[in-house]
């Protein structure tokens, strides 16, 4: 029941009776609706966080299982990293210690040692110190290591030569271009290049022939040299 209609139904001498008396005032406060239904929502929240802490308790035995995996994965990634910067300590070591020319000049002494051994056992064959079975597995063991090593120390030096000549050529300037450039984007008459200047042509005299005089016929051209020997007299009349 409600506070408020509790006191609306009490006369004024029972409310005089009411106010000195706290123990009823708590007891109707407590039973009135709206604290009733606090403690009712208050114990619907009880509940739930019993049943919320209940399911993470059921779960810390998972929880501490993923905790020490983690653990063991981030300790493995510690030492990957500690392996790999001592590998980079030793590649950058043997880089600075061996260059491309070096490790094709040990390839090819290691060819011609290998050359030389299938020699020697070619020379105990001859002298009858080896038998055929095993000549023919030691020599062909120690030719085709002499012919892999020499064409490994061939293939590192077309590389290595492959590699600087391309390093050469990118910092090599580049030639300016024979053909005239683009013109801007003004210029006029829409010509793509830049026009040369034109230089102004000689002046023409005026013809000294007066007006109406009669023209005379150009004098034709005479083969050279002429057939019979000898150039032929121009006709009386002729401008020469």
């Amino acid at each position: 029941m409600d506070f408020t209609s509790i006191l609306q139904g009490k006369n004024r001498e029972e409310l005089e009776k009411l106010s000195s008396n706290e123990d009823e005032i708590n007891e109707i406060v407590l039973n009135s609706e709206p604290i009733q239904h606090l403690f009712m929502e208050k114990d619907l929240i009880l509940a739930a966080n019993r049943q919320m802490a209940e399911g993470n308790l059921a779960l810390k035995p998972r929880l501490e299982e993923s905790r020490n995996a983690l653990i063991e994965m981030h300790n493995k990634l510690a030492s990957k990293q500690d392996q790999l910067q001592s590998k980079q300590r030793e590649l950058e070591s043997k880089r600075s210690s061996y260059s491309p020319d070096s490790a094709a000049a040990i390839l090819q002494a290691s060819a011609a040692e290998a050359e030389q051994n299938s020699e020697v056992i070619a020379d105990g064959f001859v002298r009858g110190e080896i038998d055929v079975k095993d000549f023919l597995k030691e020599f062909l063991d120690s030719r085709s290591k002499s012919y892999d090593l020499k064409h490994k120390a061939e293939n590192m030096v077309k590389v290595f030569q492959s590699s600087q000549n391309r390093a050469q050529s990118q910092q090599r300037p580049i030639a300016p271009s024979p053909y005239p450039s683009r013109a801007p984007a003004g210029a006029p008459y829409g010509n793509p290049y830049v026009p040369t200047p034109a230089q102004p042509s000689a002046a023409v005299p005026y013809p000294s022939v007066p007006y109406g005089a009669p023209h005379q016929p150009a004098r034709q051209a005479m083969p050279y040299p002429p057939s019979g020997g000898a150039f032929p007299a121009y006709p009386p009349g002729s401008a020469f």
